[in-house]
């Protein structure tokens, strides 16, 4: 067990450093989805929020940005198909 709420993993292919929040250790973690996708963002919602997260949704980027600008996330999934 750790004693942070999140586990770094490997660098990937791309050297992108992947993290794993894990929602029981911390507060409910926060996690904005930007998708023009109606059926992307409901499938996305429901997974994650059942999986204990925090999720905020936005249609497009101009809403994405509004809602960065009105609270910290700690994750941002865009046009995830």
């Amino acid at each position: 067990m750790h004693d942070s709420a999140t586990t770094p993993l490997p660098a990937c292919a791309s050297d992108a450093l992947i993290a794993i929040v894990d929602p029981v250790a911390s507060p409910r973690p926060a996690i904005l989805v930007v998708d023009g996708a109606q059926e992307v963002r409901d499938v996305l919602l429901m997974m994650l929020t059942n999986t204990g997260y925090e999720v905020e949704v936005a249609v497009d980027g101009n809403s994405g940005w509004a809602a960065l600008s009105r609270r910290h996330f700690d994750l941002v999934i865009t046009d995830y198909v």
